[in-house]
Order: C-alpha cells, then sequence, then structure tokens
C-alpha cells in the first residue's frame, strides 16, 4: 500500500498491441525523416528547441511501482480526467465529454455542463460542448473552471448554476485559444494559463511540435471584470499554482520540461525547476508547502521522449505539423510516448524530493494531476 493517501488522476488507455506498435511506428518515423528536405521545403521552423539532455533515473527519480497499488473508480463510466478538487469526502473532477461531476461514495453524484449541446465527448463536438480543464474551489460548493474553449466559468453544486467570468473572445484582452488551469488567490481574484495563442486544444500537439512559445498567464478581478496580461512567451504553458502564502506562483512550460516562478511584486520570471524527468501539467500545493506535479509522459536518458528526439530537428517538426491532421496525429500520440507513468513531489525550492512511477503503465498509464490526502 502506499505510504500516505494520494487521488490521482489517470487519462489514458493504451493496451499491450498498441504497445507493441510503437516500434514500427518509430522505425517508420525514421524512414519519414530522410525524406523530409525534400517535402517540407514550402515552410520550415527556423530554429531548434535547445532542450538539455534528459536526466537519469538515480536517486529520488529511481523507478519504484507506488503508482501500481492504487485502486481505480468510475472505471469505465468517465473519460479524460484532468483535474480535481478534493473536499472532505467529495470529489470534483472535469470530464472530456465537457461534464463536470461530484463524486461521492464512488458514484456520480451530481453533474453540471456548461452547455446544452448533446453527443460530446468526440473530436468534432469538443468545440461545441467545451473541455473542462483545471478545477478550484472558492468557497464551499463554489467552483471555478478553465474550459479550454469556453473560458473561465463559476460553478455552484449546490445550485446547478453556472456563469462565465471571462470570454476567450472579450475584445478587452488579447484572444484566448486555449485556457488550461487556473488557481485562485481569493474570492475576487485568480490566475489562469493559456497554453498557445494560436493553436486550441485539439490541436495541443502542433503547438508542442512547433515549439514557439506564446503560452501566458493572465490575472482576473471578478468584481471590476479585468483581465490583466502577467506573463507571455511561455512555451506550452501549463498548470499554474500560488506559492509563498500567494505572493508568487509557479506554472508548467510544459514543451520545455520546466516549470517558472513568477513573483507579484517584483513581476520577476525566473525558472523554478528545470529538465524534469517528463512534462509537467498540473501543480498542485500539499500542506506542507511541497508540490506534486503530474507529468504528460517521461523523459530521460534511457527514454528519450518524441519531443526530445524531434527537439533539434525542425524541418521534420515542420513537416509533420504541414502533412499529419491534428486528429490523426492525437491517435498516434500515445504510440509515441512509454507508458511509463511519473508524479513528483517538489520541494519549496524546486528540489526533487521524491517520485512515484508505473513503469508498465499497468494501472496509471497518463498523470495529469495528484491531491495527497494524508501527510
Amino acid at each position: 500500500m502506499l505510504e500516505n493517501m494520494y487521488y490521482f488522476i489517470d487519462k489514458l488507455e493504451i493496451t499491450s498491441k498498441q504497445e507493441k506498435m510503437c516500434d514500427g511506428i518509430d522505425r517508420y518515423g525514421s524512414i519519414i525523416g530522410r525524406q523530409v528536405k525534400v517535402v517540407a521545403r514550402k515552410r520550415t521552423l527556423p530554429f531548434s528547441r535547445g532542450l538539455p539532455q534528459p536526466p537519469s533515473l538515480t536517486g529520488p527519480l529511481v523507478p519504484n511501482e507506488l503508482l501500481t497499488k492504487t485502486r481505480k473508480i468510475l472505471e469505465g463510466e468517465i473519460v479524460g480526467p484532468e483535474s480535481i478538487v478534493v473536499v472532505e469526502k467529495s470529489i470534483y473532477a472535469t470530464l472530456y465529454d465537457g461534464r463536470i461531476i461530484k463524486i461521492e461514495n464512488d458514484k456520480i453524484a451530481k453533474t453540471i455542463t456548461l452547455t446544452k449541446e448533446k453527443n460530446c465527448g468526440n473530436w468534432n463536438s469538443e468545440p461545441r460542448c467545451g473541455r473542462p480543464l483545471g478545477i478550484r474551489q472558492i468557497k464551499d460548493e463554489r467552483f471555478l473552471v478553465a474550459d479550454a474553449y469556453k473560458g473561465i466559468h463559476e460553478v455552484d453544486f449546490s445550485t446547478g448554476k453556472h456563469k462565465q467570468l471571462v470570454s476567450p473572445l472579450s475584445a478587452a484582452i488579447p484572444q484566448l485559444m486555449f485556457v488550461n488551469d487556473l488557481d485562485v488567490i481569493n474570492e475576487d481574484e485568480f490566475v489562469f494559463t493559456d497554453s498557445s495563442s494560436k493553436y486550441d486544444r485539439r490541436h495541443f500537439m502542433n503547438s508542442v511540435l512547433e515549439g514557439v512559445p506564446d503560452g501566458r498567464v493572465f490575472h482576473h478581478k471578478i468584481s471590476s471584470g479585468k483581465t490583466t496580461l502577467l506573463v507571455d512567451n511561455l512555451y506550452f504553458a501549463n498548470g499554474i499554482q500560488l506559492i509563498d502564502g500567494g505572493k508568487s506562483f509557479v506554472v508548467s512550460e510544459c514543451s520545455m520540461a520546466r516549470i517558472r516562478k513568477y513573483t507579484f511584486a517584483t513581476k520577476k520570471l525566473e525558472t523554478f525547476a528545470e529538465n524534469l524527468p517528463g512534462l509537467p501539467d498540473n501543480i498542485r500545493a500539499a500542506e506542507d508547502g511541497t508540490l506534486w506535479v503530474g507529468m504528460a509522459g517521461i523523459r530521460s536518458d534511457r527514454h528519450r521522449s518524441m519531443v526530445d528526439k524531434l527537439a533539434d530537428m525542425p524541418t521534420i517538426r515542420q513537416f509533420i505539423i504541414d502533412t499529419v491532421p491534428a486528429n490523426v496525429m492525437l491517435q498516434l500520440f500515445p504510440y509515441f510516448k512509454p507508458p511509463h507513468s511519473l508524479v513528483l513531489q517538489l520541494s519549496s525550492n524546486g528540489k526533487t524530493l521524491r517520485s512515484l512511477h508505473d513503469p508498465a503503465g499497468k494501472v496509471i498509464e497518463d498523470s495529469s494531476q495528484v491531491k495527497i490526502l494524508l501527510q
């Protein structure tokens, strides 16, 4: 059993048959690479990514099987849980099909959706139905939800009502293309990430492959309705978490395998943790001040991620963007990542303290967020 109690989010399901196909696809990709220079002349990215050599899984990163000692709930009933909030014995979660649910006693007790659309949970319906991602509690049963397409909404599980606080199409701010995560400063203020100013969620692989720093962090004041840009030029801004008593926040730069820190008073942006053994997703704080980070795929000196392999191959990256439809790319994505699942515990200064693994993806295939319940 786990030494402590946690809730993990598991998003992907990869069968052993699919796993065996990875090597074949990888070989096929190398063949394509030799043909790229001729085909992709029309438009080539002018730069390499500059990722450092992936770290070794040693010290606190030594693989273990702690993530295999878990119990799944609602298996087969939900798809793509992204973010959770645990309040006493209830769990609030955001799902791929647009639902925001309250779970009690391992059952769905209440559901809220931001639209009245039907037949949700597929590629074509996603922009219509929305894709709720980050969720945070304001107070009691009031929550803020970051929807990739619908902006920021306040949802109230006591009434079942919701209202939009930030529109992606507001004339007062630059257009939001991919709202991702958020954190609450107080009942009137919050910060949130916009992963890309060019690509929406369905095209997230294009953003990762292109490698252009167009992610952003915004601040919003509910009483005034004012949204302010705090940070731009981030590489796929993903999870966000307030630290230092609300004086700073950390934000995942997913496609650069690092986490940045921003201080409100000085407006200084600095590196908090770099060359991580995976691509950081959501960040959540524990009561002891440490941070838990879900990893969207592993990267190490023994298992280089697709992002690492293509980092210094801008021509190949552009070829993939130009020739592979985004929906096909999403279907192929699981084949290009090892099934190894990983979450990290970081200190308040960004040092890796502990890692939890499922090396073969037997129970947890892809972790987006961790919530620690017992210290």
